[in-house]
């Protein structure tokens, strides 16, 4: 059984939210807002956290510990902003309150689903490599390597580009990179994917204003460049 971590929830959302969660089976374990959301993180090892939208400092703290677990943000209001700064700040998702019950309970299926998806999006091969040797991805062991050093990436940052090197020089649309790595749940939260693209970005290109890896194709989505034309052409 899933155990889920809630922490610092608005009374009436966190009224909802836990019985919808246990109606689905889930462990639900409750952290009262006087006690170390890291400490518990580290104690219990939950597999999905649920914040509140305004706790975006304590989710970049959970990011910089290198933990991977997913984490839903939940807020009473639709406010574009502020769902961007919680995805630049690690999150994997938010969702806005009022809910339809069983959104919620898929789109946290979808979370917990993400780290099987992403060593099954492809069994063979298991690494990838740019063909000049500066990008590689090892899946069997959750690596990224840069011109030999190893970054780090939250796993749906990861998933994203494992998708996008699996299909080097094809093109992704938004929506196929939502349904692989968020679920089939997913198809118009663009601006989801978009975040990530720019993290990602920020990771492995030299120049991240001007990426030679990982290009947009405008109004369409996003390709995997395994011999950058810029690098070709030094």
């Amino acid at each position: 059984m899933k155990t889920i971590l809630i922490t610092k929830i608005e009374a009436d959302i966190h009224y909802v939210l836990s019985n919808t969660l246990s109606a689905h089976d889930y462990t639900i374990v409750e952290l009262p807002s006087n006690h170390s959301v890291l400490e518990e993180i580290l104690r219990l090892e939950p597999d999905l956290l649920v914040l509140d939208s305004h706790e975006l400092d304590l989710c970049s703290s959970i990011r910089q510990r290198r933990l991977t677990l997913p984490i839903i943000f939940l807020g009473s209001a639709t406010n574009a902003r502020l769902i961007v700064q919680a995805l630049d700040r690690g999150a994997d998702d938010y969702v806005i309150y009022p809910w339809a019950i069983g959104e919620l309970a898929a789109r946290i299926r979808a979370k917990l689903r993400l780290g099987r998806r992403s060593t099954q999006i492809m069994e063979e091969p298991h690494c990838f490599t740019s063909r000049d040797g500066y990008l590689s991805l090892n899946v069997f062991r959750h690596e990224v390597l840069v011109d030999g050093h190893l970054v780090q990436l939250t796993r749906t940052a990861f998933a994203i580009l494992q998708i996008l090197m699996t299909n080097a020089e094809k093109v992704l649309t938004h929506r196929m990179l939502l349904q692989q790595v968020w679920g089939d749940e997913y198809g118009e939260e663009i601006e989801y994917v978009r975040v990530y693209i720019r993290h990602i970005r920020l990771k492995v290109e030299e120049d991240p204003s001007h990426p030679c890896y990982i290009l947009t194709e405008p109004g369409v989505g996003y390709v995997f460049r395994s011999s950058p034309r810029k690098k070709l052409n030094k």
